[in-house]
């Protein structure tokens, strides 16, 4: 194996095809994919025809921090407790629109809005793609100590199309891009990512001369082609989507399954509420309901295939208080074929929807 191109994803042709057609399915004009071909459409719009000046005039100011922003947006970057969404407004990308409107001409950064992956490995892009991340992140992030690989190489992508996005499904897909910083965006990552695109162009340049963006006005397909380094973004995102998915769902699956050892495990006794406190004589610790002992309830609820989420939420709105470990232990008990309290239709009722799963 060469080492230097271990951290690379190992894909075929069909795996590259079958990914992007993956992520086409959601891609239409009102979906938070085309967020992309509209930030992407308006910006290179004004290179083309040559008005990058009149980014930031009064009448196109505005509009254009929304393009960035709200791209942004809809790719996370306002979520949670990020610095975007705790402390920004639109005003907040006033000073990048005004900084990348003069990249034209004679300036050092007017090459930025024509490179793409193909371009990696040629004579000094690797540094002007460099440059133009920290010039970007100094317009973008106010905090030096702010995680800022995402957002800058985001706003880079949404803007010229020169790089994929770092994010945290393409940095699992790609990751140790960086030899000593892990997916850090430097001339190592750009170097392996050239790789990628020549180890796989033909396939690349093909979906790339086949993916066209939306307008946003008629909503159909432009005649502008999507980016080499997009497509590579499309890669790297469904990918590692796919896997997190696929992990998730283990985890739910594993989380539904009862345990089957139960050897010195003491079933806690539970708090006493308005539904158990006057229990009746003969229906147990947990008492009663639907006039029955509320294990033996469990058990047939076993019995009749119920999930371990269902029974939980319906003892929860009937206000029965169990302990998991109790329900597991009857609903487990139940499913080994020990059948409960002959209770079947009552049940019926009470069986939930899998929309209702919280």
């Amino acid at each position: 194996m060469n080492r230097g191109n271990q951290s690379l994803p190992v894909v075929t042709k069909d795996n590259i095809q079958d990914l992007v057609a993956q992520f086409e399915k959601k891609r239409f004009a009102n979906h938070r994919y085309a967020s992309f071909d509209y930030c992407f459409n308006y910006f290179r719009s004004f290179n083309e025809e040559g008005r990058l000046s009149d980014l930031k005039s009064k009448d196109n100011l505005e509009t254009s921090c929304l393009h960035i922003g709200f791209f942004l947006a809809s790719w996370g970057m306002f979520r949670g407790k990020s610095q975007l969404g705790q402390e920004s407004s639109v005003k907040h990308f006033t000073g990048l629109v005004e900084e990348i409107s003069s990249w034209h001409g004679s300036h050092d950064f007017t090459e930025i809005w024509n490179i793409d992956a193909n371009d990696y490995n040629r004579e000094g892009v690797r540094d002007l793609l460099n440059k133009c991340y920290t010039k970007v992140q100094e317009k973008l992030v106010h905090n030096s100590n702010q995680e800022h690989r995402t957002l800058v190489t985001k706003a880079m992508l949404g803007i010229f199309g020169c790089v994929p996005a770092f994010d945290k499904y393409f940095s699992g897909i790609f990751g140790g891009l960086s030899n000593k910083d892990g997916c850090a965006f430097n001339s190592v990552a750009l170097t392996k990512i050239g790789k990628f695109y020549e180890d796989n162009f033909e396939i690349i340049e093909k979906l790339a001369a086949a993916t066209k963006a939306f307008d946003f006005q008629t909503q159909e397909k432009t005649g502008r082609c999507y980016t080499k380094a997009k497509i590579i973004d499309m890669i790297g995102f469904q990918k590692g989507k796919n896997d997190a998915d696929a992990k998730k769902a283990e985890k739910e699956a594993d989380e539904r399954k009862p345990s089957v050892s139960f050897a010195h495990q003491t079933t806690p006794t539970p708090t006493p509420d308005k539904a158990n406190k006057d229990r009746k004589p003969g229906l147990g610790k947990l008492g009663g309901f639907l006039g029955f002992p509320v294990t033996a309830v469990i058990r047939t609820m076993g019995a009749e295939g119920w999930e371990f989420w269902e029974i939980k939420k319906v003892l929860k709105d009937n206000n029965i208080s169990a302990a998991e470990n109790t329900m597991r232990i009857q609903l487990c008990n139940g499913r080994k074929g020990e059948k409960g309290a002959p209770i079947r239709e009552k049940l019926k009722e009470l069986r939930l929807d899998p929309s209702e799963k919280s």
